[in-house]
């Protein structure tokens, strides 16, 4: 393909995906030599980079919280601005993590289909049993792996809007030099945001041991 029309294919598929149009941006991938086994193993990795990357953005934000309440007062203003834009980098880290998973899940659920649709058209029983087997095996980890995304994803919302009503409070006191009232409040993020973080990292091991057994091409 010349360049232009490689630079046109990927306008095209980009299109595609911001409009829905999953079967058909299939298709094309497949048209071009890359199957949903590929686009899922992709999106996986992708999925697991975003969820480092909010789980690094939360200890950031609790690192800095700690610096505002714990740290010394001269220092309190320069460090709840840096706290402000790190909470800001964990909200948008945790916006393109939902996207991730949407992507991921849109492409799981349409392999798996396929999947089983190719095992129903299977003549061959012993070969059959086998592969049904191995779908099997497959579909668990797949659904062990969604179950963990989720678990996270649900408590990112309202663990962000608990940070953000935080620092709306300890604006107006920050200016006065008093952060003392945030110490309880401080000790409360402690024990959530690390529970987020397993979480993110529960998800990540089983997006892992998902990953690392699928099959080497598109078909069971």
């Amino acid at each position: 393909m010349t360049r232009w029309v490689c630079l046109g294919l990927a306008s095209l598929l980009m299109t595609m995906t911001l409009m829905g149009c999953q079967s058909t941006y299939y298709d094309a991938m497949s048209y071009v030599g890359v199957n949903k086994r590929e686009i899922l193993a992709g999106r996986a990795e992708s999925a697991r980079e975003a969820q480092q990357e909010v789980s690094d953005k939360l200890a950031s934000t609790l690192s800095l919280f700690h610096d505002v309440v714990d740290g010394a007062a001269d220092q309190r203003v320069s460090k709840f601005s840096q706290l402000q834009l790190a909470y800001q980098n964990a909200q948008m880290a945790g916006d393109r993590l939902a996207q991730r998973n949407d992507a991921l899940r849109n492409v799981g659920d349409a392999l798996f289909d396929e999947w089983n649709t190719l095992l129903a058209q299977q003549q061959d029983q012993d070969r059959r049993f086998q592969r049904a087997e191995e779908l099997q095996r497959s579909q668990a980890l797949y659904t062990a792996m969604l179950e963990a995304m989720d678990a996270a994803q649900k408590h990112m919302d309202p663990l962000l809007l608990g940070i953000r009503n935080d620092l709306l409070s300890m604006q107006d006191d920050i200016q006065d030099g008093d952060a003392t009232e945030y110490l309880a409040e401080a000790k409360r993020l402690d024990i959530e945001i690390n529970q987020q973080r397993q979480r993110m990292q529960t998800a990540i091991e089983r997006n892992k041991a998902f990953t690392e057994q699928l099959p080497t091409n598109n078909a069971l």
